[in-house]
C-alpha cells in the first residue's frame, strides 16, 4: 500500500515581501554587506544586492524588502526574520484558515430540533405540552404586579413554557 502513495514536493514561494522601518532598512544593508552580497544601483531602490540564486531589493517607497530566488527560504528563515524583522512569519501564511460558512439546512434543523426524522414521526409518540399554570392567584390579597424573587426583581412568566425533549 505504501507504493501507491505519491509524495508531493512542497511548493516554496518565489518572492518574499515585508515592510521595513528606516532603521531595519539600514540594518539589512549592513547584514547584506556582512554576508558578501554584490551591490548594484537600481531605480527606486535604497539598495539592490545579489548573490548566486538570490536577490534582495530594499525599495524607497515604504520602505519594503523584496527577496527572490532559490535561496529565499534559507535567507528569510535564518537571517532576515531573526536578525532584522524580529518575528517568524515565513511559511505560516501557507496554512489555509477555514472560512466561516453558512450552515446547511440539516445543521440548522438540528440546532432548532426540527430534524426530518423528528418531524416525520407520528403525533402519538410526541410528548403532550405541560399543563398551563397561572402565576397570579385570583384571591383579593394578590397584587396586580408580578411576583418578585429574593433580590426584589420582578419575575415575568415566559412567553412559551420550556418543553422537555423526548
Amino acid at each position: 500500500m505504501i507504493e501507491d502513495m505519491v509524495t508531493v514536493p512542497e511548493k516554496t514561494p518565489s518572492v518574499y515581501t515585508a515592510p521595513l522601518t528606516s532603521e531595519q532598512a539600514e540594518a539589512l544593508q549592513k547584514l547584506l554587506r556582512r554576508e558578501g552580497f554584490d551591490f548594484e544601483s537600481r531605480p527606486y531602490t535604497i539598495c539592490f544586492a545579489k548573490k548566486p540564486k538570490l536577490t534582495v531589493a530594499i525599495y524607497e517607497k515604504g520602505p519594503k524588502v523584496v527577496v527572490q530566488g532559490r535561496g529565499l527560504s534559507d535567507f528569510v528563515t535564518f537571517l532576515l526574520e531573526p536578525e532584522i524583522l524580529g518575528e517568524a512569519r515565513f511559511g505560516y501564511d501557507e496554512v489555509p484558515i477555514p472560512k466561516a460558512t453558512n450552515p446547511t439546512s440539516a445543521s440548522m434543523k438540528a440546532a432548532r430540533g426540527t430534524s426530518s426524522a423528528r418531524s416525520s414521526s407520528p403525533a402519538s409518540t410526541r410528548m403532550p405540552p405541560p399543563p398551563a399554570t397561572s402565576a397570579i392567584s385570583a384571591s383579593p390579597t394578590a397584587s396586580a404586579s408580578p411576583p418578585t424573587n429574593a433580590s426584589g426583581n420582578s419575575q415575568k412568566p415566559s412567553a412559551s413554557p420550556a418543553r422537555p425533549r423526548p
